[in-house]
């Protein structure tokens, strides 16, 4: 039994260390992503025309304290709906494309004369 927890001991330490290791590999590969702003085509299932596809829009702003990217993301679909998410987790998958904080800006702001459009038709 003495030799079991000599064992349990090692592979909990080592287990600690990769962990501290994979933590550290995950923060180096992810901090590069912090302050980008990106697009990427979005789309509902089954796409059959090119007005089926719209952006999506987002700027990672930071890395929380359990090691997780956050973002800030909008987009207006196909049928016109609008969709704005913050403090959003960040998932790094093939398909974003790097684009320039003025690109990003200049579409956040259009949006927003947009819903301004859409408000003052609504305010009696």
């Amino acid at each position: 039994m003495k030799r079991k927890k000599e064992l349990e001991n090692i592979i909990a330490q080592a287990s600690q260390e990769l962990s501290e290791i994979q933590e550290k590999e995950s923060y180096d590969r992810d901090i590069q992503y912090v302050g980008k702003y990106q697009k990427i085509r979005n789309n509902y299932s089954c796409p059959e025309e090119e007005s089926d596809y719209w952006w999506l829009y987002r700027m990672i702003f930071k890395i929380d304290e359990e090691n997780n990217l956050k973002h800030f993301e909008f987009q207006k679909d196909s049928y016109g709906q609008i969709f704005i998410k913050q403090d959003e987790y960040a998932r790094i998958y093939d398909g974003w494309i790097d684009i320039s904080a003025d690109e990003f800006w200049e579409q956040w702001e259009s949006l927003q004369r947009e819903i301004n459009q859409i408000s003052l038709h609504l305010m009696p």
